[in-house]
């Protein structure tokens, strides 16, 4: 007698082609219970399947998925605060992008000195620009001297507590993924963060450090940005309906396209300031406590 053993029926994707195992009981008996009934047979043959995860092209790699390890990737060079800056460094990120084939490849923060980038990513892509450096085939990046490429040790690896900068990247890609609509991430650091199409609504983000973040097509309608820093930072096409700005920093901001209508804490100066820049600050009609949204919930 032959009894096949197999696991409740799963999806084709997640399972490798089963294999097959034999047990001969050299003249005695085999006896298993196998879902409430006992099987008793001299050679049993037990069929296995085991879960393997794949990637979405289909094959049996497992998929990579962006690591908490970063990597810090230093270049020549100073950083001053101007877009052209920005600019470079967004192009330096796309061609590190290029390189590896990992397009989650981003900026979580920058450091001074020679310019520092902290980079995520893929562990297969951090490795990859990794063992490129060492091979000596990454020497330069768009003209940009490239002076060192090092992964950084983390107290967490060991069991401790997460370092500020693997909190920040969390941070940022939850954000990225799952939104945040009404988070407190008040006091966040979100600096160099690509925010773009966020929605960010309700959020409040008081005292956030928001600098040279890109928030392009974000939605912070309804976001209390009071004392935020947003300097530098690109809105470009964001929605800030009603949005408390109260002492909040957009020196050097992009705000082409940015809908300001009904914001708080802008001055006459301000506005005039910022629509000169591009920003949208069309009145809405009807009184502003009848045309407010309720806080989802």
């Amino acid at each position: 007698m032959t009894c096949e053993e197999t696991p409740p029926s799963s999806s084709p994707s997640s399972m490798e082609p089963a294999t097959e195992r034999k047990i001969e009981t050299n003249g005695g008996v085999y006896g298993e219970n196998i879902g409430g009934n006992v099987i008793r047979a001299e050679t049993v043959t037990i069929i296995q399947q085991v879960p393997q995860s794949h990637s979405a092209s289909g094959d049996s790699e497992p998929q990579s998925t962006p690591s908490s390890r970063l990597l810090a990737f230093s270049i020549t060079g100073s950083l001053s605060n101007t877009p052209v800056s920005r600019a470079k460094l967004q192009a330096i990120v796309q061609q590190l992008q290029k390189l590896t084939g990992d397009t989650s490849i981003d900026i979580v923060d920058i450091q001074e000195g020679s310019i520092k980038l902290i980079l995520s990513g893929t562990p297969k892509g951090l490795a990859k620009l990794k063992a490129l450096f060492d091979s000596g085939d990454l020497s330069e990046v768009l003209d940009t001297a490239v002076e060192a490429v090092k992964f950084i040790e983390t107290d967490s690896s060991n069991g401790n507590q997460l370092t500020d900068l693997e909190i920040k990247t969390q941070l940022i890609r939850e954000i990225r993924t799952q939104g945040a609509i009404g988070a407190d991430l008040s006091w966040a650091d979100l600096s160099w963060a690509d925010l773009s199409e966020a929605d960010l609504s309700w959020a409040d983000l008081s005292w956030a450090d928001l600098s040279w973040a890109d928030l392009s097509w974000a939605d912070l309608s309804w976001a209390d940005l009071s004392w935020a820093d947003l300097s530098w930072a690109d809105l470009s096409w964001a929605n800030l309906i009603e949005a408390n700005l109260r002492f909040a920093n957009l020196s050097g901001a992009k705000v082409s396209q940015a809908i300001f209508v009904d914001v708080v804490g802008i001055s006459p100066d301000d506005r005039a300031d910022l629509e000169k820049r591009g920003a949208i600050f069309e009145d809405s009609p009807g009184d502003r406590e009848e045309s407010r949204s309720p806080i989802p919930h």
